[in-house]
């Protein structure tokens, strides 16, 4: 993985290297300001789950949930932030993505698309699981997405 794709946290000096060779750099909510300075994005605190919440906001905000005849989830950015998270669900979620030009093919933005039921159920339980700030529409997706998954299964036992 190049520096470019990884999305980094910290608060104090030792981390200020790694903030700034990352593709994004967050300081938590406590960080130093020398930190907070140098970082794309500040968040919450350590304390108070920073790190989940920053890349709730991340996910929740900037994506589309499909959920009729065709199930996926698109989430919309550049190029670089669509890898930055595709690299985070394969990685930390073990969900397959993949990754597309939009209509422009000029454009730098692109679609980044999570297909297969499943994966979609763990990629929306990450997000939304324990979540205290979401949006609304998209967590009542969720929520419908979880009753409609829960009744599939059953007709399997």
């Amino acid at each position: 993985i190049s520096n470019s794709d990884v999305i980094s946290f910290g608060d104090g000096l030792n981390d200020m290297d790694m903030i700034l060779n990352s593709g994004v750099g967050v300081a938590m909510g406590n960080a130093l300001m020398e930190v907070k300075d140098v970082s794309d994005y500040t968040t919450i605190s350590h304390n108070e789950d920073g790190v989940i919440y920053f890349l709730r906001g991340y996910l929740d905000g900037d994506g589309h949930i499909e959920w009729g005849q065709t199930k996926f989830i698109t989430i919309v950015g550049t190029d670089q932030f669509c890898q930055h998270i595709k690299n985070f669900c394969e990685n930390n979620l073990g969900i397959n993505c993949s990754i597309c030009s939009t209509a422009n093919k000029t454009s730098n933005t692109k679609l980044l698309y999570i297909c297969k039921k499943s994966n979609i159920k763990k990629f929306l339980d990450f997000v939304y699981s324990d979540a205290e700030l979401y949006i609304e529409r998209k967590y009542n997706i969720y929520q419908a997405i979880c009753k409609e998954i829960n009744v599939d299964n059953s007709l399997l036992n």
